[in-house]
């Protein structure tokens, strides 16, 4: 499932994540070049990085852009985590709900309004 990036935080957070965007961004542009420009297309940057390199970006403790990088990428990919667990969690109801509304005569449906 590709990378989904929720709506902008409706307080000051927004420009905090704004700015930690721009300090990446910028990193990235004077580190390797890469003109990146959303989080969707860093996501995708991040993850077509082989292992090495990624940890390269991410562990320079003294840059600034690398640790904002580094906890960008670890948030990333925890929002990621949960949100598959979310769709797995979904997906699962849906089945048990068809496989339980096939067993059903359409006289049962019909009376529980499905």
């Amino acid at each position: 499932m590709p990378c989904e990036v929720g709506p902008p935080y409706p307080d000051g957070r927004e420009i905090v994540r704004q700015e930690r965007l721009a300090l990446i961004y910028n990193y990235l542009k004077g580190k390797v070049g890469a003109k990146i420009g959303s989080e969707v297309a860093l996501c995708d940057f991040m993850k077509a990085q082989p292992g090495g390199e990624r940890h390269g970006l991410i562990s320079d403790a003294s840059s600034k852009g690398s640790r904002a990088l580094a906890d960008w990428w670890e948030e990333h990919l925890e929002n990621d985590r949960k949100r598959e667990q979310e769709e797995a969690a979904q997906a699962e109801e849906k089945r048990l709900r068809k496989s339980g509304l096939s067993k059903l005569t359409s006289a049962e449906r019909r009376s529980l309004g499905v």
